[in-house]
């Protein structure tokens, strides 16, 4: 039953997008976004919960999508422009948005709860965390804190694992990224961008994609790891109405 119920995805609103990443965005996974600032995570974010709720009809159980914002990204001047380009319902696509924004990590843990609380009695189909690390990286500095900090992480990052699985939801989350040093060679400058929290995002994630912004309003969407979307590179450009100019790498 488990299996048939991750058959389910959330289209990203490009055809040629969805065959590339088998259908689009998993139900009962997580998928995390990883990349610099401005290499459009939040922008991905904004689409994938307009195409959410892009279906959604006044009946008695309309879709639901939880939005949780952590860094002030959320804009729903952007989430009417894309609705107006796909001929979504804007005033009913707000309508079932539960937004909240959390300033430290112990609200985050409170919204968390509050997400499943709503997931029981709604149905809800994406609950989005955009960035799921910031608040651990301001809340627990320097390295006397590191192992408090990847231990609250892993409990965050359990807790999500249960509502993917118990609810069936699409799990979306961005996470930033590190200049690390490749093989401690720090003397001729090489660098590698690396997403923060270690292993611990690897695990408890499904499907790690990696975002580049190229030039303009194009990006590169690379697949790192997913159970069944093999390894590519996708070229994209971010437009009015979502994304388009699809281009295989």
């Amino acid at each position: 039953m488990k299996d048939k119920k991750k058959l389910y995805t959330i289209s990203t609103l490009n055809k040629k997008l969805d065959i590339y990443l088998k259908g689009g965005f998993e139900c009962g996974s997580i998928t995390e976004l990883y990349g610099e600032n401005k290499s459009g995570k939040s922008q991905l974010c904004h689409i994938l919960c307009v195409s959410a709720l892009k279906e959604s009809t006044l009946n008695k159980s309309p879709k639901k999508v939880i939005y949780i914002d952590t860094e002030g990204s959320f804009r729903p001047e952007r989430l009417i422009e894309i609705s107006r380009a796909v001929g979504s319902n804007i005033e009913l696509m707000l309508k079932n948005i539960f937004y909240a924004k959390s300033a430290n990590t112990e609200q985050l843990t409170y919204l968390l709860t509050a997400a499943a609380t709503i997931a029981a009695y709604s149905n809800v189909i994406l609950l989005i965390v955009d960035s799921a690390t910031s608040l651990f990286r301001t809340d627990f500095t320097g390295r006397g804190e590191l192992f408090l900090r990847q231990s609250t992480l892993t409990k965050f990052l359990k807790n999500l694992n249960r509502i993917a699985d118990e609810f069936n939801i699409a799990i979306l989350i961005t996470n930033q990224v590190v200049a690390a040093n490749l093989d401690g060679n720090a003397y001729y400058g090489q660098t590698s961008i690396k997403p923060i929290g270690g292993n611990i995002m690897g695990h408890f994630t499904d499907t790690r994609i990696w975002l580049r912004k190229s030039s303009g309003n194009t990006r590169t969407l690379k697949i790192i790891s997913s159970p069944k979307i093999p390894e590519l590179e996708i070229k994209f450009r971010i437009c009015s109405g979502g994304i388009n100019d699809i281009n295989i790498l």
